[in-house]
């Protein structure tokens, strides 16, 4: 008996990495409760026992958001035992997860402001300009130069589509 609980402690947190590693952002406590209760994986109390257990050990990183707020992204050791153990959660799981994560990463992204946009620099190049903005605080500004209006068009709205992709890259880099 004590062999299968053991198998469902590691399967629930593997769980847990698995929705952090697809939704791709920092998610707060909040976030993750809601995911987690609403499809019916575990509950609230094991939850935070899980994210206690997973962030002492490395494999989640904790991070504190200026609203107070606490947030928790994977990191790459996380990312590396995801990556060696996700057959230990069934695809039904996994798919559930991926299901639930597309319709809350709506919901997560409508919380951000996302602003991309054309800038000329000093030198007279052209700057390219992404911004993302949480209730009007700023989490990230990154300008990109480029020779021409056109590339600076160009690669502002691809900044702007891939914006939750660099905040994620950027956020994991920086706190792992």
């Amino acid at each position: 008996m004590y062999i299968s609980e053991n198998a469902e402690v590691a399967e629930n947190k593997l769980i847990i990495l698995y929705i952090s590693r697809t939704l791709g952002m920092p998610l707060s406590n909040k976030r993750f409760s809601q995911i987690v209760t609403e499809g019916n994986f575990f509950n609230f109390f094991l939850l935070q026992h899980l994210i206690e257990d997973l962030t002492e050990n490395g494999y989640l990183i904790r991070s504190e958001q200026k609203s107070g707020e606490t947030a928790y992204n994977i990191s790459q050791k996380g990312i590396d035992t995801l990556d060696f153990l996700i057959y230990k959660i069934p695809g039904g799981i996994r798919n559930h997860i991926d299901r639930i994560a597309a319709a809350k990463s709506e919901t997560v992204r409508q919380d951000r402001n996302i602003v991309s946009y054309i800038d000329v620099a000093d030198d007279g190049s052209f700057l390219s300009v992404l911004e993302i903005r949480d209730h009007k605080r700023i989490l990230l500004s990154l300008k990109y130069a480029s020779p021409t209006r056109k590339d600076a068009t160009e690669i502002a709205g691809l900044l702007k589509d891939k914006a939750e992709d660099v905040y994620g890259m950027i956020t994991s880099v920086i706190l792992d």
